[in-house]
C-alpha cells in the first residue's frame, strides 16, 4: 500500500512539473506574439510563419496540459487546482 501511495505522489509531482513546463511554453509563445505585434514586420513572410508556428505551439502546449493533468489512478482531470490533496472523482490521496 505504501509503495502504491509513493508511486502516486511521484506521478502527480512529475505531471505537475510537466504541466508547468507546458505553461511556461505558452507564456513564452505569448511574449513572442506581443513582440511581433510591436515590431513593424506585418508584410514579412517570416513574421506570418513565426506567427503560425507560435499559435500551433500554444495549441499543442494547451492540449498537452489538458491530457497530462489527470489523476494517476482514475485518469480524471484534476481541474484548476495545482496542488490537490485528493482526486475529486475517485478520492485517491495525491499529496503526502
Amino acid at each position: 500500500m505504501q509503495e502504491t501511495q509513493e508511486r502516486i505522489f511521484h506521478e502527480v509531482n512529475r505531471r505537475r512539473t510537466r504541466c508547468m513546463v507546458a505553461g511556461a511554453v505558452m507564456i513564452l509563445s505569448l511574449l513572442v506574439l506581443v513582440t511581433l505585434s510591436e515590431a513593424d514586420l506585418s508584410d514579412s513572410a517570416l513574421t506570418w510563419l513565426v506567427l503560425g508556428a507560435d499559435i500551433a505551439l500554444m495549441a499543442v502546449a494547451g492540449y498537452y496540459h489538458w491530457r497530462t493533468w489527470r489523476c494517476p489512478s482514475c485518469e480524471a482531470g484534476l481541474g484548476r487546482d495545482w496542488s490537490p490533496q485528493y482526486c475529486q472523482h475517485c478520492g485517491t490521496r495525491l499529496r503526502p
